[in-house]
């Protein structure tokens, strides 16, 4: 059977749409391209940690007094987070629903009895695209 067959379709449209939106919200700012470039680059470190990381956050906070630079990462990101909850409610419940819907994406690609990096590929071409899509129809629509 193809590749194809064995995609959970509906998690990943559902992926890409959320990516779309962003891509959407970030044409609407006309932020410059190495402001894109980090876009991408934080979307890349998204579906890395989330398919080839072998550290969960429980194991990364498991022992205390335990440094790395993961759970240093992970402490940074959470503060970042918290600021993103207080200062901008709308831009942290699209991060939330973004991560979610990476999850869920995941989640299915491995039911479907994919490995760590196909999944990471998979997901990050899903991203890309949506995110791509959703900054051409924002351009397209806002340049008129």
């Amino acid at each position: 059977m193809s590749i194809l067959q064995w995609l959970p379709w509906a998690s990943l449209t559902l992926l890409s749409l959320t990516y779309s939106i962003l891509g959407w919200m970030i044409s609407a700012a006309n932020i410059s391209e190495p402001a894109w470039l980090l876009v991408i680059v934080a979307v890349l470190l998204l579906m890395e940690n989330l398919t080839l990381s072998g550290c969960r956050v429980a194991d990364c906070y498991g022992v205390y007094g335990r440094f790395s630079f993961k759970s240093v990462s992970l402490v940074f990101l959470g503060a970042f987070l918290v600021f993103i909850l207080i200062a901008w409610v709308r831009i942290f419940i699209n991060v939330l629903v973004m991560i979610g819907a990476a999850i869920v994406a995941r989640l299915d690609l491995q039911t479907a009895g994919f490995g760590k990096r196909q999944s990471f590929w998979i997901l990050s071409v899903f991203s890309l695209v949506g995110l791509v899509l959703g900054e051409v129809v924002g351009k397209k629509l806002f340049n008129q």
